[in-house]
């Protein structure tokens, strides 16, 4: 009922087809008409990697005291008394920090004492800030507490 074709039977095209299979081309290699040295040599080819901006994470049995400055990407789940001056920031839930924040975009799920001045700013619902919020764009979940000002920055 089944007949078992050998590779005589294959045209030439199919064959080839066959063998690249079993070199491990895939089917976008054979969509693309690929040769086996072409498949061979990108292959060898590592994937570029993008470079990402570094995170640097207070630990939360961290306690610091200073001036953070220059940093891309902070997230503080410890304590902190001190400024701090970067691009993003985030303050975990059960963080405490006591100092002025400036930063281009901040997240608070922790404990602020002090002021923000920020292009944006999301205080998630567990987040409790003493000090005054100058702000272009403020989001606040239920259940998140000021004690102070909303200034809205006027470009």
């Amino acid at each position: 009922m089944f007949s078992k074709s050998s590779n005589k039977d294959l045209s030439k095209e199919q064959a080839e087809k066959l063998k690249a299979l079993k070199e491990g081309a895939t089917g976008s290699d054979l969509a693309a008409g690929k040769t086996a040295l072409e498949r061979q040599q990108t292959a060898s080819v590592p994937a570029k990697i993008e470079p990402k901006s570094e995170t640097t994470t207070i630990a939360s049995d961290a306690r610091m005291a200073g001036d953070i400055t220059g940093v891309s990407h902070l997230v503080v789940k410890g304590q902190i008394e001190g400024n701090i001056t970067g691009t993003d920031v985030v303050l975990a839930k059960g963080c405490q920090h006591k100092g002025d924040i400036s930063a281009k975009s901040i997240e608070i799920e922790g404990n602020l004492e002090g002021n923000i001045t920020a292009d944006r700013v999301t205080l998630l619902q567990s987040a409790v800030v003493q000090g005054n919020i100058n702000y272009n764009s403020l989001a606040m979940e239920s259940g998140s507490t000021v004690v102070g000002q909303l200034i809205k920055q006027s470009h």
